[in-house]
């Protein structure tokens, strides 16, 4: 990544944590009322629509979007390209389960990001991805946003050779698995992405611990 000053207020979020976890004993009462969780720490409205999810997420989104919009300061002035990259895009909107208002996903935040991300690549699941791409183009015209449909770990080299052209611009990657999904091959191609310099792709990952220790 690009180093600078900026970065270290984003990072200092993280603090936030234990507020917020203190709200946890209050979320789970409340969860109790809507009913089990269905995998990690995500709730699903019944007949579908925007997905639920508790106090950790919103501690994670409010660290992502001031630590994207850090990144695009601290690159503006020395590149005219800067990228974002998603593997686990998901919808725009989802819901705090605590409070009920709304979280905006990865996807929205990136966009909204100032300075502007350049290019915005994300991967979706298939049988969603013509929708994200939709709302997307319809929310943020004229941007370059492409959305890949499938697996990322199948899409991971269509995307990133859809970026071939800029692959000395700095770039951040968001990767966000529900659970184990990701293969460690994938990862290893975002880190050789760039060509030889002085920067990398400035990877962003969830390690979920109970994954793990399965």
């Amino acid at each position: 990544g690009w180093p600078h000053a900026q970065v270290e207020r984003a990072r200092s979020r993280r603090s936030k944590l234990g507020r917020d976890a203190r709200l946890a004993g209050e979320g789970d009462r409340r969860l109790r009322q809507v009913g089990p969780v269905s995998g990690g720490d995500e709730v699903t409205r019944s007949g579908g629509g925007p997905r639920s999810w508790t106090w950790t997420t919103r501690a994670k989104l409010e660290t992502l979007e001031e630590y994207l919009s850090a990144f695009t300061k601290a690159c503006a002035g020395k590149s005219e390209e800067i990228v974002y990259i998603d593997l686990f895009a998901g919808g725009l909107e989802n819901f705090d389960r605590d409070t009920g208002t709304v979280l905006l996903s990865s996807a929205r935040l990136a966009c909204r990001a100032s300075p502007p991300f350049t290019r915005l690549r994300f991967v979706e699941v298939r049988s969603k991805a013509e929708q994200l791409r939709v709302l997307m183009q319809r929310e943020f015209p004229g941007r370059d946003i492409k959305v890949f449909g499938g697996d990322c770990n199948e899409r991971i080299d269509d995307l990133l050779a859809d970026l071939g052209p800029v692959n000395w611009a700095p770039t951040f990657a968001f990767v966000d698995p529900d659970g184990m999904e990701v293969r460690w091959d994938t990862i290893r191609k975002l880190a050789a992405h760039k060509r030889q310099g002085r920067t990398k792709v400035e990877i962003w990952m969830l390690f979920a611990a109970p994954g793990i220790m399965r």
